[in-house]
């Protein structure tokens, strides 16, 4: 199986964790384990994406799923992410 991202320059920055949360696209087994581990990590607030999954806002009540099948999580950060490498 291959993994292909493909992206452009319109998204590059210097920092991260500003602005727009950050999606990460989880397993639903056991992702409540996911999520605590994601926020102890990266000093986040991880929230379960509900309703379309085309955009942050919630606007239904089921669990927002990729083609997979798997969660979205958003990661809210209070402060950005110093030291990106």
């Amino acid at each position: 199986k291959k993994v292909v991202i493909i992206c452009d320059d319109s998204k590059v920055s210097n920092r991260i964790g500003t602005g727009m949360p950050i999606p990460v696209e989880i397993i639903p087994y056991s992702f409540e384990t996911t999520c605590k581990r994601l926020e102890s990590i990266s000093g986040s607030r991880a929230m379960l994406r509900r309703g379309n999954i085309n955009n942050v806002t919630p606007d239904g009540f089921d669990i927002a799923t990729t083609d997979d099948g798997n969660f979205i999580v958003d990661l809210y950060f209070d402060k950005p992410v110093e030291n990106l490498q």
